[in-house]
């Protein structure tokens, strides 16, 4: 009866299965796949399998040792499903033996309930179809399987014991772009036990689980006692490499690893790779144990996912038992732990007994926990500590309902901040920044910062028990506490104290609280031993310290100045600001001032005070504060210098790449005056080394140069002879590029070398050309449809510049024609473009700016949850001469989603020339803008549908829309709006010159904007709408079809030929008459030519230069260029050349081009010419090397010397011999002695200066 019904539901679906389905191998074909994979030999050979339709398989089908195949689709995409008299593995791949699949869609027969990828801690699944014994593939030891293109292993139900759905590799497995592994789970109602997997089990020693490209494990899920994971469970030897945009989601387990469970070995994260929406009870994207190391690099990222108990994002947990087998998280560049949610402990990482590593721009930011440790849960045991190590990154913006916002820190946990910041985060109860309570938790502070953070208490740091506190640089600033202690919060306890020690140069600063705004030391209420607080060195406190009332009277062993030391070990001119509770009748603790005196509560202490207390200084602060003697007299401090860690060498410019020939200077950040003394040395360049504060430095060739620094401090003496000096050696790498890279696609360009450098040596596809790009390079794309290899075209590199609509043989931008040569970029299940601007960079910078180009293209057939045509992720590229139609988000923003918020938030695309029509979403059909500020001008907005509102723009919070020579008309919604077009909910959204329907409904400009004049409403007359008369979506042609249309003559001129916007979209003039027409097209009758009128060019003489053309009136077409050459007189220089032309257009940087040439010369364009130019020249100057006085110059050609002079001078002439050639009194003016070849010494007053005639 199931398999009836099963064969019913098929046919439902449209997807025919057949037992006789035909396989192929070469024109041979085969009945089955087993009958044609017993065909293959096992010689190693390649053979190609292809199916022509979908099969039921009705027998496992095994690849041999020896077998290479490639199990590929005749066309389409074919289905392999299991039927029921198959409940074990399908395919099952022998040692030796290799197996790659392209377009096969390999189903489990599980007819789910639930479809949905995306699922949460409480989704469950009901199968009514079948249930199997077996994961859909084995791959057995030294086998190797590849899942290549639209690959897809879906729907398997297993229920056998210790194993997974999916895949069971104990070889090679590799996904690659497009593949998926879907909807597979492990789970039974009877024991459960093993280790499990709803996705992939990784078991054997040397395993491997390689991710690539788009590669997806998504919807997995598996229920396991013991070990289990959503999607991939890798142990026992196995690894697992996720590189580009491959991504697990939407898994779930009900023990550890939502995404991936790790057992030993390594997980390594490169490029965008992600781990998001899963759930787990222990790590809801990751789990760690047993010594295993995730290695995050790139942008790779481990967001939104959720545990039940601990470790929203990651968890990692050590064998305590082996005393050294620590799990292990290194994060580089910039990745990132983000929107994790734990329901009780450890929003971002929980780590017990392992280390986490922080690099660069790397960082843990707003996960939030239910309990305590919003970003990290830091614990160990006594045989395993646990660490996190901050070299830099940021662990910002995470919240704890309870306590400890930041970092918590519950025993034998150490924490070392050498560079980086603890900022933002947040505590509903106290401790927003960090907070050690546990025994021996250590924190150690070199540099860095610790601010912002917010707490009823302890808004900084809080300490209590046995935890200890080193800071010997960084700062604790701008914290803020609702109460008691906004840097620092020192508890008491009856057992342990808290010991704190400020070193170095450390600082606290601008904190607040009502009580302590910088330190607050809490009373002793338990008799317990005496808290310690010790300043030194350098180190600066300018909030107030606060001591609180101990409770208990008298004191232990009667002692009256209670339990706390306090050593204030200071510089003569230093102060320090200490208040206590004003209820007690003496001061509290033991307070030292070493050297010189405090006044502290109306009363002096001096250096004397120390001695009746000196055999109490027994405590391990001994080993920072070195030889507290018996007698003060002679005391000596060891001070803390600098950690070559805390030296952060910087270069400028920022945000630029270091370039070939460009000097680059650089200077330690933040630099302390205590530095006597710089070293620098610059391997390979010019200097190779420089004792300056701030040197410069050019380098010649390209790749990695090394840069080390040693500066020098001059410590500080306490007593006579005592002389202090530190050196530290600090270092840093840094890229040196070339020039900028023009890289070629031509997918037709197949015979080349593909190196992308020339047009016959093409890319084949644009990912590759977009991955090779940098800053500042360019991407030409020859004509022909282009489908992204992985879901989207990214863009995640600011300033690079792509255009289409080349022929594939042009040697300039300016000759391509994207009218005759279409270029489309054609999506595929996701957004066609992806703008990855939400990132900084490693020089500097942030986002991707206007200076990122997008130029020429057609944008069509994306499909997407948001932004199906251009999902634009804080970026602000310019999108210039575009099409973008025909695509469909499910949600917001059918043909352009543009989102502006998090680290960069700059998302502020401008649109210019750009048609967008025929697209479709729930809300923004054409456009979606979240934030930001996104710019229009001369843009076509029509015929786009919503079914809720905002057909054509839907402004969501934005910080302003600006719409210029804009239509925005005949966009629909299938509810009922009265303004369909346009749904604004931001502010400072204005419309300027455009064409909008509906806004000449009364109020109607209170729902859309800003009317900021010069607007139209009525018809636009296209050549063909995009709805037909029954309201159905069509195909429209945008182009204005008639001089009635509203939109002719009715724009505004300044902003396009600013732009140069010299064309419209169909490849004609863009201002055809005397004003530009609104939209992205001009109109242009087809019975009348444009009229095209001539402008006159008054080249004036350029004194000491030729001009070419030279002195005289000449005419120019109107709306075109005019080009001069101007060669400077020999002798003289154009460096400072100025030219005017009487135009405000013309003189502006836009209107007037000049190009420096190799010989000297400059080439000078007068861009779009529409008014009568009067040219002059002035600034043309003899060659600076020649000056030899402020009034003379000298210089040699082929025909003798030449001598310029300002005013009368004595002219003299000698050989090299010494033999007086010419001797005269010069007037101001210019002459030419003729001599012959040979070298002279030519004297001008009291000034020689050598020159040689050729």
């Amino acid at each position: 009866m199931k398999t009836k019904l099963l064969g019913i539901l098929t046919l439902c679906l449209g997807i025919v299965y057949t037992a006789q389905a035909q396989f192929r191998i070469g024109t041979t074909d085969y009945p089955t796949l087993s009958a044609a994979v017993a065909a293959v030999p096992t010689t190693g050979i390649p053979t190609t399998i292809e199916a022509t339709t979908n099969h039921s398989m009705t027998t496992a089908v095994t690849v041999n040792s020896g077998q290479h195949i490639v199990l590929k689709s005749a066309g389409g995409n074919f289905t392999l499903k299991r039927s029921a008299a198959l409940l074990t593995h399908l395919v099952i791949v022998q040692n030796n033996a290799t197996l790659i699949m392209e377009n096969i869609v390999l189903d489990g027969g599980a007819i789910w309930d639930n479809q949905e990828l995306t699922v949460h801690a409480d989704t469950t699944r009901i199968n009514s179809g079948l249930i199997a014994e077996k994961p859909l593939i084995l791959v057995n030891e030294g086998a190797t399987l590849t899942l290549n293109e639209g690959t897809v292993l879906q729907n398997n139900h297993n229920t056998g014991s210790g194993d997974c759905a999916g895949i069971r590799n104990s070889g090679k497995l590799t996904l690659n772009n497009g593949s998926m592994i879907r909807l597979c789970s492990y789970y039974t109602s009877g024991p459960l036990s093993g280790t499990v997997a709803g996705g992939i089990c990784s078991i054997r020693p040397n395993s491997i689980v390689i991710m690539n490209g788009n590669s997806t494990i998504a919807g997995c899920m598996s229920k396991s006692r013991d070990n289990d994971a959503g999607g991939i469970f890798s142990g026992h030897g196995s690894e697992v490499v996720m590189n580009d945009n491959a991504s697990i989601y939407g898994c779930y387990c009900t023990n550890g690893g939502g995404g991936i469970t790790q057992r030993e070995r390594k997980l390594i994260m490169n490029g965008s790779a992600s781990i998001h929406h899963c759930a787990a009870n222990n790590g809801g994207g990751f789990l760690g144990y047993t010594n295993a190391t995730i290695e995050m690099n790139g942008n790779s990222a481990i967001h939104d996912n959720e545990a039940f108990v601990l470790g929203g994002g990651i968890s990692l947990f050590s064998n305590s038992a082996s005393g050294g087998a620590s799990s292990k998280l290194l994060m580089n560049n910039n990745a990132a732990i983000y929107n994790n949610k734990s329901r009780k402990a450890a929003g971002g990482v929980a780590n017990r007994g392992g280390w986490i590593y922080m690099n660069n721009n790397a960082s843990i930011h707003h996960n939030e926990s239910g309990t305590f440790g919003g970003g990290v849960a830091l614990s160990g045991t006594s045989t395993a500590q646990g660490y996190l190590y901050m070299n830099g990154g940021r662990i910002n913006h995470n919240a704890a309902k309870t306590t400890q916002g930041g970092i918590a820190m519950a025993s034998h946990a150490t924490l070392h901040l050498k560079g980086g910041e603890v900022s933002y985060n947040t505590a509903e109860r106290g401790s927003g920044g960090i907070h050690a309570s546990g025994l021996t938790d250590t924190i150690r502070i070199y540099g860095g910062r610790i601010a912002y953070n917010k707490a009823p208490t302890a808004a900084g740091i809080g300490l209590n028990n046995q935890a200890v506190l080193y800071m010997t640089g960084g700062e604790i600033s701008e914290n803020q506490a609702l109460n008691k202690g906004g840097g620092i919060y020192i508890g008491s306890h009856a057992t342990n104290a808290p010991i704190v020690n400020i070193l170095g140069r450390a600082a606290i600063h601008n904190n607040k609280a009502a009580v302590g705004n910088g330190i607050f030391m809490a009373a002793d209420k338990n008799g317990g031993p005496a808290s310690v607080f010790n300043l030194s060195g350098t180190a600066h406190i300018k909030d107030e310290m606060f001591l609180e009332k101990d409770s208990l009277n008298p004191a232990p062993n009667g002692d009256p100045l209670r339990n706390k030391f306090i050593t204030l070990i200071s510089e003569p001119e230093r102060k320090f600001k200490v208040s206590t509770d004003p209820q007690h009748d003496a001061p509290y603790g033991r307070i030292v001032v070493v050297p010189g005196t405090a006044t502290i509560d109306g009363t002096t202490y001096t250096l004397a005070d120390a001695s009746s207390y000196a055999d109490k200084f027994t405590h391990p602060i001994k080993a920072v504060v070195s030889g507290l003697p018996t007698t003060p007299t002679a005391q000596k401090l060891i001070l803390g210098c600098y950690d070559p860690d805390m030296i952060t060498i910087l270069r400028t410019p920022l945000g630029k790449p270091a370039k070939i020939n460009v000097p680059q200077t650089f200077a330690v950040k933040d630099a302390s005056s205590s530095i006597s003394g710089y070293t620098w040395t610059f391997a390979e360049g010019t200097p190779a080394s420089s004792t300056d504060v701030t040197p410069s430095v050019t380098w010649t060739t390209i790749g990695q140069k090394q840069i080390e620094l040693k500066v020098s401090e001059k410590g500080v003496s306490y007593a006579a002879g005592d002389t202090m000096r530190c050196e530290m050696i600090a270092k840093r790498t840094i890229a040196v590029q070339g020039k900028t890279i023009d890289f070629f696609v031509n997918k037709r360009s197949t015979s080349g070398l593909q190196t992308g450098l020339s047009w016959k040596d093409a890319f084949l596809n644009l990912d590759t050309a977009l991955a090779a790009a940098g800053k500042g390079d360019r991407i030409w794309v020859a004509e022909g449809v282009y489908t992204p290899t992985g879901g989207s075209y990214v863009m995640a590199y600011d300033s690079v510049e792509v255009y289409g609509g080349f022929g594939g043989t042009e040697s300039a931008i300016e000759e391509r024609n994207f009218v005759d040569h279409p270029t489309t970029l054609q999506g595929k299940d996701s957004a066609v473009i992806r703008i990855n601007g939400n990132r900084s960079y490693p020089e500097g910078g942030c986002g991707v700016s206007r200076g990122a180009r997008w130029d020429g293209f057609i944008i069509t057939g994306g499909m997407a949850k948001q932004g199906a045509g251009i999902f634009n992720d804080n970026g602000s590229p310019t999108i210039v001469n575009c099409i973008i139609r025909g695509n469909a988000a499910t949600h917001e923003g059918g043909g352009v989603y543009t989102l502006s918020r998090g680290t960069c938030a700059t998302g502020s695309p401008l649109f210019m020339n750009t048609e967008i029509s025929g697209n479709r979403a729930r809300r923004g059909g054409g456009l979606y803008n979240e934030g930001g500020k996104t710019e229009l001008l001369n843009v076509t907005i029509s015929g786009n549908h919503a079914t809720e509102s905002g057909a054509g723009i839907y402004n969501a919070q934005t910080s302003g829309v600006r719409s210029l020579n804009t239509i925005i008309y005949d966009n629909r919604t299938t509810a009922e709006q009265m303004l369909p077009n346009i749904v604004n909910m931001g502010v400072g959204t204005e419309y300027r010159f455009c064409l909008i329907e509906g806004a000449d409904i009364p109020n109607a400009w209170n729902l859309i904007g800003t009317n900021a004049g010069s607007n139209v409403y009525q018809r636009p007359y296209f050549v063909k709408p995009g709805f037909n008369k029954e309201g159905i979506m069509v195909a429209g042609n945008y182009r204005l079809a008639d001089s009635r249309s509203s939109a002719c003559n009715a724009g505004w001129n300044p902003p396009v030929i600013s732009a140069r916007l010299v064309k419209d979209l169909a490849g004609v003039e863009r201002i055809d008459d005397s004003r530009v027409d609104i939209g992205a097209y001009e109109f242009i009758p087809s019975n009348m030519p444009p009229i095209q009128l001539p402008h006159s060019v008054i080249v004036s003489e350029c004194k000491h230069a030729k001009t070419n053309p030279p002195k005289g009136m000449y005419s120019v077409i109107s709306k075109q260029d005019f080009t001069i050459k101007i060669t400077p007189d020999e002798g003289y220089t154009l460096e400072e050349l100025e030219i005017t032309t009487g135009s405000k257009w013309q003189d502006k940087e836009g209107g007037m081009k000049k190009t420096k040439n190799p010989d000297g010369s400059m080439t000078v364009v007068f861009r779009y010419v529409t008014e009568p130019l009067n040219v002059q020249f002035s600034g043309v100057k003899p060659t600076a090397n020649q000056l030899i006085q402020e009034y003379a110059a000298v210089w040699a050609s082929k025909d003798g010397v030449h001598i310029r002079t300002d005013r009368p001078v004595m002219v003299q002439i000698y050989t090299v011999m010494g033999t007086l050639s010419y001797r005269q009194q010069l007037s101001a003016g210019e002459m030419m002695l003729p001599l012959p070849r040979g070298l002279y010494i030519v004297k001008i007053d009291q000034m020689v200066q050598k020159v040689v005639v050729k």
